[in-house]
């Protein structure tokens, strides 16, 4: 990729957002860091964060910030451009014997400043540590705000007093991360001032100060590295008190950086009446701040206020990082003198930080400029929902639930984080709406609801993290009554602590206020009120207007209980009931599969065990239902699959039993991983119409296990009422309880070699013929443990283990090395004591579609008929090398049970049936990582991750919707969640709200997108020596063409002798073959066809190669029989395909061309990489780590255009 104006010169490091370059400016001649972030835009969730904030980079112009020189996000090729780095870190200056005074004392000026300026445009950088602080060659401190990027150019170096720099607890959030600067400032002023305890281990004390100024600098300190990061100053404060404190030789540059509003243009005016009061605190009296218009505060343009209250005004403003329209809250200079007020104000913003919600404004930035208090929120344009209920008097029922519904939403994350709004009335709900023609009203029905977003968190408390309020020392108001009367709960009007449960009683006069036009109580004065609240039952919605519902009447009755403990426990409680009046009734997890027939009718059998083993541990074996059905005696199943017209599959099955032949359809299996599984089967002969069979497992308290199997069984008759008594009342029950306590007992007893069944016992002769072939493994130098394992699993294991032996999963299960694993079971099959098979595995599933003898029997494609899919057959994702042990040592079992359950798809973490019109809730665990959420047969596909902290725990998802194919980048408010990229959901516990819209069923899948490691690809296994050496027949077809996807593709040669001997070059490139061919099978890869005067090698993994060639030119100079040759190297990894020639497997397409035209421009002595083997993260970090010195230069592609190579010396 080129980057126009800029030459790139090296890569300094890769990561996921991209690579980076030390480049030359063409313009200037100046040598600077390109950052390509090509990588970060494709993930647009990632992307939108990461701009934005390069966005507001971009705006700060300050000698102490890293200059950002160039922004190009807009369009390809994505990439900014940064001043050179620094080579030296305030760190380096820690360590010196004495920094002097003047020096210590501007660097923490300095610091401060450039904190001031960023902080006022929403720039933090959250791990300020001396070591991450450069030194300009003057000694001044700069900063590099852009090092949140992932590029692998981060130095790994730390300095002892890094950690000091690190406050207790924190967070990820935006107010956390400029707080954490503020606490790190703190530390380093105390160390090299030598004020506070820190100081004590640092410089000596500053000299020259009075004694007031030094008690005011550790009082400054000590506020600096408080714990709560509310009670940390904000970076404006902490300049300014420095800057009064210390010397005048000190003084910084403060005036030639102001910012365009100051504290002098703020004024006083008349006061605009708010309807939320404080019944204990005094209103405040008459305070306007003045007209802000045309001001600037940070990086937002103020351009008229829209709103006043008593504590503060809103404007409309312009962000200047990205030209949105924005609403910028300031508090009143007059409340900025009251620390509890101040506090308050940044604990909205705080709680604000940590809400990414569709129906919360989202916080934008919070700070002080010259004492005026702001903070800048989305701006959401539209009536509030007291405009109107003035303008139409009610709202009809419908509508009235979706508000409620969206309100609920808004708060389901607040309330899982412990925060009450303390606040919610109709006027803190904003609604935009969409009105055709223009005279509808809301009760016509005609109205579109386009959102609801609740807003103004002034009021709101955290639960976890606040402290009583009348605890606050004297500079704080008593405990007040803070609400609004209508909506006050009655625990909040009589000023006792208040839970999610206070917000319900809100949000229940909101709604009742919307259907009947009046809030539940009404009177003369606001003590009338308030003892209606606490001491009146509210009236019925429905004797106030006809025609709504009981259901609905009796759901608002919940809310306004007056007791906490009979409502709705939070808004999750409370939105599930508003669902259920919008939509039907919500199916809970415990009733699902959802039984088809008559309830009534069907017999009921609940069998319960407790067992020693904890969930996590029982579950790969208690969802293995393969193996579980032949334990307990099931018969083998023959299945057939079945496509109906939209393209959807059933699965067909049939078995023998009791002398009768059954025969059903059998539904997808559900379960959520560790928790439960269910099946249900629909027979269409035998004694039994259905069955539902779940087992569930509940972690007890002593580390343990209650496991619970469910069977529900609608028989056909009295025949079969009795054969379901003793089949399943008593056959199955007791073979139930026997496996289960046998896989306990497996997990906690070393003697058990199988979790299902007592160990098979060998014939002697064929126990003999074992022996003889463990022999002929062990005298081939082979690892002994391996070798034995593999002997005991031969002889032991059941019969179904040995039908289709994975070599990788094999290694994992006995914690043996994967390479001796593979390397015993190659020589093994050549032995003939295993049987080599190739496994096609679908995609989607990742089930084996097909089994294949012979490599040669692969064609292109191939058939998933469990997912009704064509695939093209790929090397390296889809062909899984296994074996099956030999039939002249045991029979394998390949016989079939089940085909459906959890050990068939172990990246499957839950799956889940959902039935037209039904919404379902799925309750998961995630653990960090990548995910994707699959629905069959509508073809939903959407990535998403879960993160630390994450974003938030509740994910809405329409399953039909197909959010995938949605452009991130619509504007269309009807596209609704489809328009925007999936959320990253917070670690530990998190809810999907599932909703059916289309007509038929769908299959959701929760799976995790990491890439298996326990299959052994046919890309790995044919780059393997011994493979190539014992299987030469595995080769393709003549003329067949298999896709291998990433292969890494290398060509090394050494340089002729000077002496130009023929003879001598012919030997000496024998032995650099046999040299190479030694290296490159010691780092898993294989030597492929090629011409005489150099080597090609092939791997899949590009480190391995780069490592492979290191190594081999290390060998090259020790070996004292090849002298004074040079090695060249050229390496590429990208997209091939597998053919064969010269009846050897090899790998042709454009990345061997591309390899063989590096390799012509290659140089002796030198490493060339292509652009994509470079930028592959762990090849950037082992160039970095091995101190490769390289360049980059342009060579000409066969089109005659210009690509970039990598040219490294080799050492």
């Amino acid at each position: 990729m080129m980057f126009p104006g800029y030459q790139l010169l090296s890569q300094r490091g890769a990561g996921k957002d991209g690579v980076a370059y030390l480049a030359r400016q063409a313009s200037t001649g100046n040598l600077v860091q390109l950052n390509d972030l090509t990588a970060a835009a494709a993930n647009p969730r990632r992307w939108v964060r990461l701009s934005r904030q390069l966005q507001k980079i971009a705006l700060l112009d300050h000698p102490g910030s890293r200059r950002l020189i160039q922004i190009h996000l807009d369009d390809e090729p994505r990439f900014v451009v940064l001043g050179s780095a620094l080579s030296q870190t305030l760190a380096d200056g820690l360590d010196q014997p004495s920094i002097q005074w003047p020096q210590t004392m501007g660097i923490c000026v300095s610091l401060a400043e450039v904190l001031m300026h960023a902080h006022g445009l929403g720039v933090a950088h959250g791990k300020l540590y001396p070591s991450r602080i450069g030194l300009s060659d003057a000694g001044e401190p700069v900063i590099d705000f852009t090092e949140f990027l992932s590029l692998g150019v981060s130095s790994s170096a730390t300095h002892r007093f890094d950690q000091a720099c690190v406050p207790t607890s924190s967070d990820a959030g935006a107010v956390d991360r400029a707080a954490n600067d503020i606490f790190a400032l703190g530390a380093i002023v105390s160390w090299l001032l030598g004020v506070g305890q820190i100081g004590e281990r640092g410089n000596q004390m500053v000299s020259g100060l009075a004694d007031g100024d030094l008690a005011a600098l550790e009082s400054l300190v000590e506020s600096m590295m408080a714990e709560d990061p509310l009670d940390r100053p904000l970076a404006d404060e902490v300049c300014h008190e420095l800057n009064a404190r210390l010397p005048p030789a000190s003084a910084t540059r403060g005036s030639t950086y102001a910012t365009a509003a100051t504290s002098e243009s703020i004024g006083t005016g008349g006061e605009e009446e708010g309807d939320t009061i404080d019944l204990k605190r005094s209103a405040p009296g008459p305070c306007d701040p003045g007209d802000l218009g045309g001001r600037r505060l940070g990086r937002f343009q103020i351009e008229r206020r829209i709103g006043s209250g008593a504590w503060g005004s809103v404007y409309r403003a312009i962000d200047l990082a990205d030209g949105a329209t924005v609403a910028v809250k300031v508090l009143h200079p007059e409340h900025a003198r009251c620390k509890d007020v101040v506090k308050r104000f940044r604990d909205e913003a705080l709680i604000l930080s940590r809400i990414d919600n569709p129906h919360v404004a989202k916080l934008l930035d919070v700070n002080c400029q010259d004492g005026v208090h702001y903070l800048a929120m989305e701006f959401v344009d539209g009536p509030n929902l007291a405009t109107l209920l003035a303008r139409y008097g009610t709202i009809d029922e419908h509508h009235a639930l979706q508000i409620l519904s969206d309100i609920a939403r808004a708060l389901v994350e607040p309330h899982a984080d412990g925060v009450v709004h303390r606040d919610v009335k109709p006027a803190n709900v904003i609604v935009q709406v969409r009105e055709p023609g223009g005279a509808e009203t809301l009760g016509s029905g005609d109205i579109n609801l386009v959102a609801v977003t609740l807003v103004d968190f002034g009021l709101a408390q955290d639960l976890f993290n606040d402290v009583a309020e009348a605890d606050g020392g004297d500079n704080a108001a008593p405990r007040s009554v803070v609400g609004t009367p209508a909506y006050m709960s009655p625990e909040q009007c009589g000023g006792e602590p208040v839970g999610p449960e206070t917000d319900v009683y809100a949000m229940g006069a909101t709604l009742f206020h919307l259907l009947v036009g009046r809030p539940p109580f009404l009177g003369d004065n606001i003590q009338k009120v308030i003892d209606q609240h606490q001491n009146q039952p509210a009236p019925r919605v429905t004797d106030l207007r006809a025609g709504l519902s009981d259901s609905l009447a009796d759901v608002i009755d919940r809310t306004l209980a007056k007791r906490p403990v009979l409502r709705h426990a939070d808004a999750e409680g409370l939105l599930t009931d508003v669902d259920r009046l919008l939509r039907g009734e919500p199916v809970s997890i415990e009733m699902h599969p959802i039984a088809p027939g008559d309830h009534d009718a069907a017999m009921r059998f609940r069998f319960e065990w407790p067992l020693k083993s904890a969930p996590a541990a029982l579950w790969p074996h208690v969802s293995n239902t393969e193996r579980l059905n032949q334990a307990i005696g099931l018969p083998v199943v023959d299945y057939s699959p079945q496509v109906d017209a939209e393209g959807g599959v059933t699965q067909s099955a049939r078995a023998e039993r009791l002398g009768m032949e059954f025969e059903w359809q059998e539904h997808p299996f559900e379960w959520i991983e560790g928790k439960q599984l269910a099946v249900l089967r629909d027979f269409q002969s035998g004694p039994f119409k259905w069955m539902i069979s779940m087992v569930q497992l509940q972690g007890s308290s002593d580390g343990g296990t209650h496991l619970v199997h469910q069977v529900m069984v609608q028989p056909r008759s009295v025949l079969g009422r009795a054969a379901a008594a003793l089949e399943v009342g008593v056959k199955a029950k007791r073979a139930l309880k026997r496996v289960y306590h046998h896989i306990d007992r497996s997990l906690t007893a070393k003697d058990v070699d199988d979790p299902f069944r007592q160990p098979n016992r060998l014939k002697l002769a064929r126990r003999r013929r074992l022996g003889i072939l463990t022999d002929r493994l062990n005298t081939r130098g082979l690892d002994r443990r391996v070798i034995e394992r593999l002997a005991h699993h031969i002889e032991k294991a059941p019969a179904q283990e040995l039908a289709r032996i994975r070599p990788l999963a094999f290694a994992r299960q006995f914690a043996l090395s994967d390479d001796s694993v593979v390397e015993t079971f190659l020589a093994a099959a050549h032995e003939g004591l295993l049987v080599l098979y190739w496994d096609l595995l679908c995609p989607i599933c990742r089930i084996p579609s097909d089994i294949k003898e012979t490599l040669r029997e692969l064609e292109n494609h191939s058939h998933c008929p469990a997912c009704n899919l064509e695939f093209e057959v790929d090397f390296a994702h889809s062909v899984e090398l296994i074996f099956r042990v030999s039939p002249q040592i045991r029979e394998a079992d390949v016989k079939t049970y089940c085909i459906g359950g959890p050990a068939h798809s172990p990246h499957v973490v839950a799956q889940i049936r959902i039935e037209a019109g039904e919404r379902f809730r799925l309750d998961l665990s995630l653990d960090v990582g990548s995910y994707h959420l699959r629905g069959l047969p509508c073809g939903l596909a959407i990535d998403f991750d879960v993160g630390q902290p994450g974003e938030t725990s509740r994910w809405d998802v329409d399953v039909d919707a197909r959010e995938s194919s949605a452009d991130p980048e619509s504007g269309d408010p009807e596209s609704g969640a489809a328009a925007m990229p999936a959320p990253e959901m917070k670690s530990g516990h998190q809810r999907l709200m599932l909703t059916n819209r289309s007509p038929r069923e769908q299959v959701i899948r929760v799976e995790r997108r990491s890439p298996r490691t326990d299959v052994l690809t046919a890309a790995r296994a044919s780059t393997l020596r011994s493979f190539r050496q014992w299987f030469p027949g595995e080769i393709l077809a003549p003329g067949q063409l298999v896709s291998v996807g990433a292969m890494a593709l290398m060509m090394v040669s050494i340089s002729d002798g000077a002496q130009g001997s023929e003879v001598a070059d012919a030997i000496a490139g024998q032995m650099f073959l046999g040299l190479t061919s030694e290296v490159v099978a010691r780092h898993g890869g294989a030597t492929l066809p090629g011409s005489a005067d150099r080597i090609r090698v092939g791997f899949e993994d590009p480190s391995q190669a780069v490592l492979a060639a290191l190594d081999l030119h290390q060998a090259l100079l020790a070996d004292g029989s090849i002298k004074n040759r040079l090695m060249r190297v050229a390496l590429d990894h990208g997209g091939s395909v597998a053919v064969t020639v010269q009846d050897q497997i090899d790998y042709l397409g454009e990345t061997s061309k591309a390899v063989e035209r590096m390799f012509y421009h290659a140089r002796p002595a030198e490493l060339t990489l292509s652009i994509r083997a470079a930028s592959d993260p762990v090849v950037a970090s082992l160039t970095n780590e091995r101190d490769l010195v390289g360049q980059i230069d342009s060579i000409e592609t066969d089109d005659h255009e210009p690509t970039l190579i990598h040219r490294f010396r080799l050492p």
